[in-house]
C-alpha cells in the first residue's frame, strides 16, 4: 500500500515537471502551428466585425454571427475586455466587455440608419513568438492589426463622421494548464504598445519532440481549416454584400435621379404654365386697357381758341395798318374710325372730324378779303365777325385735312349789315402735349368768296385768300 502511494506521488511530480517543462519550451513545429492558428483567428474576427457593421445584413443575421460564431468559437470568454477603439470622443468607458463591444459595433455607436460602420483589418501580423503568462499559467500569441474605421458616430447629444486608422494588439490564448486551449481563442484587445520585452518568450527548439498529440494536432488543423474556410466564405459574403450594396446604391441613385428629373420636368411644366398664364393675363390686361382706352377715346370733343395772320399787299394798302390779325374760338368733334389691333398708341389711326370757328376780323382783313377799296366803295364801320364749318380727316391726331363753308358779317359806312359767304379749306399740324389733353396747332387756311356773278363781285374778289393760324385746344374724352 505504501509502495502504491509512493508511485502515485512520483507520477504526479513527474507530470507536473513535464507540464512545467512543456510550457517553457515548444518544438518549432508546434510553435508555428499555434502562431498560424492565432493569426487566422484574428483574421476571422476581422471578417465578422466587418459583417456586423454592414448595413445590408439583417439584425437577425448579425445576432446569429455574434451568438453562434464569435462568442462560441473566437472569444468564448465573455469576461474578455477590449479597449474602446470605437469611441472618437474619449468620453465613454475606456474598456468594454466583449458583448458591449460587439453591440456598439453593430448598432450602439454606429446605427444602420446612419449608414453603419465599416471596420476593415487592413493588415494582420502575428509576432513570431509564443509568450507565457505566469499569472494565469497560459501561453498566448500576440497579433498586431492595422484597423481602419469609417462611419457616423452617434449618441444622445453628439454626432460625428468618423474616419480613422489605428494599430491594435490582439492576444490569443493557445495553451492553458499544460494543454492545448479548447478552443484557441482571443481573450483581450488593446491599443498597440511596444511591450514584447515585458513578456516571457517560450523557448522554441527545432528538433524537440512535439508535445502536441496527433489527436490535438488534427483538432488544431481542423480548426485552422475551418478558420481559413470561414474567412474565405466571409470574404465572399462581404464582396457579395458590397456588390449588392453598390447595386442598391446605384438603383437608389438612379431612382433619385429619375425622381429629381421628373420633379424638375414637373416644376418646369408648372413654371411654363404659370408663365403662359402670366403672359396671357398681361396680354388680356393690355388688350382690355387698349380696348377701354380706345373706346374712351373713340369720340372726343375739343374746345379752344387762336389767332390768324393774313399777309400780303392787299391787306396792307395803308402803312398805318397794324392790326392784321383775327381772333377766334374753335370747337371740333372727332370720331376715330380705324380698327385697333396691335398698336402701342390706342389714339393713333384715322378720325373723321367736324370743325367750327367763330371770331372777329379787323377792317383791314375784311377789306383784303373783299378786294381793293377802288373796286367797291366799301367803308367799313369797325371790325366784323365770321363763322365757318369744315369737315375732314385727322391722321394719328397729327395731320388735319378739311374743307367747308363760312360767312362773314360786317357793317358798311351806312351802318347797313352785310354778309358774305365763302368756301374754306385747311391743312394743319397738331402737336400733342400734356398727355394729349392740350394740343397746339398750326394750320394754313384758305377762303374764297362766292362766285363773281353773286352780288356783282368781280372775278378778282373770288380768288383764294390765305391765312396762317395758330391755336390751342383742350380735348375732352
Amino acid at each position: 500500500m505504501y509502495i502504491k502511494n509512493l508511485l502515485l506521488i512520483l507520477l504526479i511530480i513527474i507530470g507536473i515537471s513535464i507540464s512545467a517543462r512543456s510550457q517553457s519550451r515548444l518544438s518549432e513545429r508546434d510553435a508555428k502551428q499555434l502562431i498560424e492558428t492565432a493569426h487566422k483567428k484574428v483574421e476571422q474576427l476581422g471578417s465578422y466585425l466587418q459583417l456586423l457593421g454592414n448595413k445590408s445584413l439583417t439584425p437577425e443575421d448579425k445576432d446569429e454571427i455574434i451568438r453562434n460564431v464569435i462568442l462560441e468559437e473566437i472569444i468564448p470568454d465573455q469576461n474578455s475586455f477590449f479597449s474602446n477603439d470605437l469611441d472618437p470622443t474619449g468620453k465613454l468607458p475606456k474598456n468594454l466587455k466583449i458583448k458591449s463591444y460587439l453591440y456598439n459595433a453593430k448598432v450602439g455607436y454606429y446605427p444602420p440608419q446612419k449608414g453603419g460602420v465599416n471596420i476593415v483589418f487592413e493588415s494582420v501580423d502575428a509576432i513570431n513568438s509564443v509568450y507565457k503568462d505566469t499569472r494565469s499559467n497560459q501561453l498566448f500569441v500576440k497579433v498586431v492589426v492595422r484597423r481602419s474605421l469609417e462611419g457616423v458616430f452617434t449618441n444622445d447629444e453628439y454626432e460625428e463622421k468618423v474616419a480613422n486608422t489605428k494599430d491594435l494588439d490582439f492576444y490569443v490564448k493557445v495553451f492553458e494548464n499544460g494543454k492545448i486551449a479548447k478552443p484557441i481563442s482571443i481573450y483581450s484587445m488593446d491599443f498597440h504598445k511596444e511591450n514584447n520585452n515585458l513578456f516571457k518568450s517560450i523557448e522554441i527548439i527545432p528538433d524537440m519532440e512535439s508535445i502536441i498529440s496527433e489527436r490535438e494536432r488534427r483538432g488544431i488543423e481542423l480548426e485552422l481549416y475551418n478558420a481559413r474556410r470561414d474567412v474565405g466564405r466571409l470574404n465572399q459574403e462581404l464582396a457579395f454584400a458590397k456588390k449588392e450594396a453598390q447595386i442598391q446604391k446605384e438603383k437608389a441613385d438612379q431612382a433619385n435621379r429619375e425622381k429629381v428629373f421628373a420633379q424638375s420636368l414637373a416644376e418646369q411644366a408648372i413654371r411654363e404654365k404659370e408663365l403662359a398664364k402670366r403672359e396671357k393675363d398681361v396680354l388680356e390686361r393690355e388688350t382690355k386697357a387698349i380696348r377701354v382706352q380706345a373706346n374712351q377715346n373713340r369720340i372726343s370733343f375739343k374746345l379752344g381758341g387762336g389767332l390768324s395772320y393774313h399777309g400780303g399787299d392787299r391787306y396792307h394798302q395803308d402803312p398805318s395798318d397794324k392790326s392784321v390779325n383775327s381772333l377766334y374760338g374753335t370747337a371740333s368733334l372727332w370720331w376715330r374710325i380705324t380698327q385697333l389691333k396691335k398698336i402701342k398708341n390706342p389714339k393713333s389711326g384715322l378720325s373723321i372730324a367736324a370743325f367750327s370757328r367763330y371770331g372777329s376780323l379787323s377792317p383791314y382783313v375784311i377789306r383784303g378779303i373783299l378786294g381793293s377799296e377802288s373796286l367797291n366803295p366799301v367803308d367799313l364801320n369797325g371790325p366784323g365777325t365770321f363763322w365757318d364749318f369744315e369737315a375732314g380727316f385727322v391722321i394719328s391726331q397729327l395731320i388735319r385735312i378739311s374743307a367747308g363753308f363760312g360767312e362773314m358779317n360786317f357793317q358798311d359806312d351806312f351802318r347797313e349789315k352785310t354778309k358774305k359767304d365763302y368756301f374754306a379749306a385747311t391743312l394743319g399740324l397738331y402737336t400733342p402735349s400734356l398727355g394729349n389733353t392740350l394740343l397746339a396747332g398750326f394750320t394754313l387756311s384758305a377762303r374764297t368768296l362766292e362766285l363773281p356773278w353773286q352780288d356783282g363781285l368781280s372775278e378778282d374778289q373770288s380768288r383764294l385768300n390765305t391765312a396762317l393760324n395758330f391755336y390751342v385746344i383742350f380735348q375732352i374724352q
